[in-house]
């Protein structure tokens, strides 16, 4: 079986793994200040820049072109043109991403709707290190996974809760469970924007990720175990 990124627009979108994908930024691009959604939401990203033409940067991803946002508040982020319909019980999140360095404070990879009451997929927990976070509806736990400077992560949240009530929030690096959090309060059902780099709710620069990021998905369904490892094969260098 080839590689899912490198399969033509129809050939992908009729793949098993995209059932249910409602996001899908796969950073062919390799140049600009768009990064287009391949999914059928149409949900483009355009990229503010503050300080052209240093941030952001294109570089060499996994298998492709990556985006390195830029290091620091450098008012650099990315945001949708149009809002997403995201499912409150089950919802499923994907990227990859090589850390430059131990992260001192959290760095976002995606946002979907303000994290406090939708999704977060980021670096980092406010100390140094180079685990991961996955948040939903405000719960998250920093610093989950090891990761190696200068090499690439696949970075997977999953969701699963029942409407009015809680659920299972888990992240998965490089294939591996890093944990399982029940008990958390199932989020309201919203359509909302994407951000990436920073936090919605202030488009100033606060928690930009620091390090190249790529092939970003998002999906209204919960992917199991399996799939998180085959979608790692598919999309990994």
């Amino acid at each position: 079986m080839g590689r899912l990124k490198s399969l033509p627009a129809r050939e992908q979108l009729a793949h098993p793994l995209n059932a249910g994908l409602i996001g899908a930024w796969l950073f062919n691009e390799g140049s600009g200040l768009m990064l287009y959604d391949a999914s059928p939401s149409g949900a483009h990203v355009t990229v503010t820049c503050a300080f052209p033409p240093t941030n952001p940067s294109w570089v060499a991803g996994n298998n492709g072109a990556a985006l390195h946002f830029g290091t620091g508040a450098t008012n650099t982020y990315g945001q949708s043109t149009v809002a997403v319909p995201i499912n409150p019980t089950n919802f499923s999140v994907a990227g990859w991403i090589s850390p430059t360095a131990a992260s001192a404070a959290l760095g976002r990879l995606i946002e979907i709707g303000d994290w406090q009451a939708q999704y977060v997929l980021g670096i980092g927990n406010g100390g140094a290190g180079t685990g991961f976070h996955f948040g939903v509806n405000g719960s998250y736990t920093g610093n989950i996974g090891a990761s190696v400077v200068g090499q690439w992560s696949h970075v997977v949240g999953t969701w699963a809760g029942a409407a009015g009530g809680t659920g299972t929030r888990s992240l998965y690096v490089d294939g591996l469970l890093g944990e399982a959090v029940s008990g958390v309060t199932t989020p309201a059902a919203a359509s909302v924007k994407i951000t990436m780099s920073a936090y919605d709710a202030s488009l100033n620069g606060g928690y930009t990720c620091n390090s190249p990021i790529s092939d970003l998905r998002i999906w209204n369904r919960t992917l199991s175990r399996d799939e998180v490892n085959w979608l790692r094969m598919l999309t990994g260098p």
